[in-house]
């Protein structure tokens, strides 16, 4: 593995104010998602016999990651003889590439608050980095920060960089990182299996109040609305035939939350108690409490579309979430 500066997309052409080099852990982690998909085609190829050097690649990277590239003093990665602005690019890709030591992620939260560097192509990178480590917080606040004056301007598109014009498009889809994030991460809505077959739900709302999304699929649309008022906090899911829902209810920090579905206590004292057809207990934690809701076990062979309704209540804090479910 090299730690070498190397030039990475969006870098080197001095558009964002950015070191016109990025710091090398982008390289590596890049290369550590490559390796990745590479051993997996490979597999599906038939060409097995590459897996394990794939394989033993992506374990040389990881285990050298950090030995290399983390800087104790500093907390923070920085490429050896690289004395410019710390690079949040570089440490955006670590988290998501799975590099990144979950002891690190409170450090490296703190980068991406406080160094606005990347593009807007590695900024999306950077958003889903602050998701995967729980801090939609965060996230929002860049979002807001940086994607202000395209939200102001009277256009109706993103732009290419963060200045409009100057020989730039100013309809880039490349700008489209938010659009993914907030579906994905803030609604939570993310396919577990090919074609849909399979999902999670679990909602990352930080500081939204509403939020009400449909994602069209093969399978057809997936409907999700989220809405807080006072101590009350509803979200409903409409699931498509033929397809199996993983949902993460969030406790926002209850201590003991209770969760009921059809008026029946599914979940309280921290485990699964009772039943309802179509509804499976499947873990928890410090987060949400997550249940599987198949379509079938639900509805039977009626067209009867599934929604789940949850409700949160509390007085500083939520201590019960009741989940009703509701035939329409």
């Amino acid at each position: 593995m090299t730690a070498s500066s190397t030039t990475a997309p969006g870098a080197g052409t001095g558009r964002t104010g950015a070191p016109t080099s990025t710091p090398g852990c982008s390289t590596p982690a890049w290369y550590y998602l490559a390796l990745d998909t590479a051993a997996e085609l490979a597999g599906l190829s038939g060409n097995s016999g590459d897996v394990a050097g794939y394989q033993s690649l992506r374990t040389s990277v990881r285990n050298n990651f950090d030995r290399v590239l983390w800087k104790s003093a500093s907390n923070e990665y920085r490429s050896p003889g690289y004395t410019g602005d710390t690079d949040d690019r570089g440490h955006g890709l670590a988290v998501v590439a799975g590099l990144a030591a979950p002891a690190n992620h409170a450090a490296i939260t703190k980068v991406l608050r406080d160094h606005q560097n990347a593009d807007p192509y590695l900024e999306f990178y950077v958003l889903e980095a602050l998701y995967l480590m729980g801090r939609a917080d965060v996230a929002e606040a860049r979002m807001r920060s940086r994607y202000a004056g395209q939200v102001a301007d009277s256009g109706y598109t993103l732009w290419e960089v963060w200045t409009k014009g100057g020989g730039n498009t100013d309809n880039h889809t490349w700008n489209g990182g938010p659009l993914y994030v907030l579906s994905a991460y803030a609604a939570g809505l993310r396919p577990s299996q090919p074609g849909w077959t399979q999902y999670d739900v679990v909602p990352q709302s930080g500081g939204f109040s509403e939020i009400d999304t449909v994602t069209p699929t093969v399978k057809g649309d997936i409907t999700f609305a989220l809405a807080r008022s006072g101590t009350t906090v509803t979200l409903t899911l409409a699931s498509p035939s033929g397809t199996t829902a993983r949902v993460g209810v969030p406790t926002y920090g209850g201590a003991q939350p209770v969760i009921r579905a059809n008026g029946t206590t599914v979940f309280s004292g921290g485990s699964s108690t009772g039943s309802v057809s179509g509804l499976a207990y499947d873990g928890k934690d410090s987060a949400h409490v997550y249940f599987t809701a198949a379509y079938r076990a639900l509805c039977g062979a009626s067209s009867v579309r599934p929604h789940w309704m949850r409700k949160v209540r509390s007085g500083r804090r939520v201590e019960h979430v009741s989940l009703g479910h509701v035939d329409l």
